[in-house]
């Protein structure tokens, strides 16, 4: 049984790489992200907490091709050399969300929380992805064509793209913090959720 690698949102991530990595280790040295202590710093009692948005984060990189796939596995098999819709979509299988999200949050609970800096990072990669399912939700995929499989990629690429200049202006103590979450992730027992 294969396993399909966990992808660290970092801000040197390769987005269009499916691989296992922490980033490299060259670069500006940053200090580790220190526990704000300023009492305007953070959520409010009614926005998601850091852990809720690294989760959310982590779980959108690593499932960010499962919209594509799973119309190119209803539609066109033959694309992954598959001559039925079910065998793609058993050979291609993602675990769900909320699953993974939940994984992910558990292993968060004595993660540190991280600064301002790093929640307003968090809640523009939570925008984008927004944007990005919003794109694919308004298209229409009750029939098979290559244009939609085209412009459902197109959202992703735009995502990518998006998530590119969202890391190009973090902070470095983003990258710090971001790929110590990656490590303590892709060493979790969440990594058995992509057995396959």
């Amino acid at each position: 049984m294969s396993r399909k690698p966990i992808q660290l949102l970092t801000l040197t991530l390769a987005l269009n790489a499916l691989h296992l990595g922490c980033g490299p280790t060259e670069g500006p040295t940053a200090d580790p992200i220190s526990i704000a202590d300023d009492e305007d710093a953070g959520p409010t009692p009614d926005e998601p907490t850091t852990d809720e948005l690294l989760a959310d984060a982590f779980t959108n990189v690593q499932l960010k091709r499962v919209a594509a796939t799973h119309y190119m596995c209803e539609c066109f098999p033959e694309d992954r050399q598959h001559d039925s819709s079910d065998a793609c979509h058993q050979e291609t299988a993602a675990p769900a969300t909320d699953e993974l999200r939940e994984c992910f949050l558990d292993q968060l609970t004595d993660h540190p929380d991280g600064d301002q800096a790093l929640y307003d990072f968090l809640v523009e990669v939570d925008a984008l992805f927004d944007r990005r399912d919003a794109c694919v939700d308004a298209l229409d995929t009750s029939s098979c064509s290559r244009d939609t499989l085209d412009s459902i990629r197109a959202c992703g690429r735009t995502a990518d793209e998006e998530l590119e200049l969202v890391n190009d202006a973090a902070p470095a103590a983003v990258i710090t913090f971001m790929d110590d979450t990656g490590a303590l992730l892709v060493n979790s027992p969440c990594r058995d959720l992509f057995s396959n």
